[in-house]
């Protein structure tokens, strides 16, 4: 782990796995879930053309911490 954010990640995962180990982390409905019900957020990901509009199928998928590149913030 190289950073606070990696750390606090990991330490949901465990917690997620020790609550329901038999659950996939990306996406667990478990209402006894606590990391995945208080810090979980479900993203979508889709791709449109800029030239026709064209566009994908929406892909969901869970994370608890969302990595963000400093230079596409500007």
């Amino acid at each position: 782990m190289d950073d606070a954010a990696e750390c606090f990640e990991n330490i949901l995962e465990r917690i997620h796995f020790h609550i329901v180990p038999s659950r996939d982390a990306d996406m667990c409905t478990s209402k006894s879930c606590i990391t995945h019900q208080k810090f979980a957020m479900t993203l979508y990901e889709q791709c449109v053309c800029r030239s026709c509009g064209a566009s994908s199928d929406p892909l969901p998928f869970t994370e608890f911490v969302r990595y963000i590149s400093t230079t596409a913030l500007w």
